[in-house]
């Protein structure tokens, strides 16, 4: 009854004093501001989601641009690789080409080494039968000496 009444009334108002008087309910105000509140508070939360997405994206063009720069210098460390690994597997190849070498003249000096290791207990062997043959052939060498 108040709220009509206040409606009855504010068509008077105008007709006298040619200004408008509007009559809302105070929850209807109040949604409204709620309303502007919420959009505000939405707006914050979007700009600086916004500038966070802003920021990842500068940070992936960067990153897209330095994998760019890295990716070149890859080529160029990995054609140097190339070119290592070629004279290294060259390197390879001789070494090992020069110890199969080294070991067969090895093989070969053990064999010869064992065989003048038995030759020199031989030649010791008839060293010492010469030598036994010189002392019992020594009194007639010097009986010889004598009677010359």
């Amino acid at each position: 009854m108040i709220h009509t009444s206040v409606q009855k009334y504010s068509i008077e108002f105008d007709t006298i004093f040619k200004r408008k008087n509007y009559s809302t309910p105070k929850n209807y105000l109040d949604f409204i501001k709620g309303y502007m509140k919420f959009l505000a508070n939405k707006r914050k939360f979007l700009d600086s989601a916004v500038r966070r997405l802003e920021g990842g994206l500068t940070t992936l063009a960067k990153a897209a641009e330095d994998t760019k720069i890295l990716s070149a210098d890859l080529a160029i460390k990995n054609e140097e690789i190339a070119e290592k690994k070629v004279v290294v597997e060259a390197l390879i190849a001789d070494i090992t080409q020069k110890s199969e070498v080294a070991s067969k003249k090895q093989k070969e000096a053990s064999e010869k080494k064992a065989y003048l290791d038995v030759k020199k207990v031989e030649i010791n062997e008839k060293t010492e039968e010469a030598n036994k043959d010189m002392e019992a052939a020594a009194p007639a060498l010097l009986a010889a000496k004598a009677a010359l």
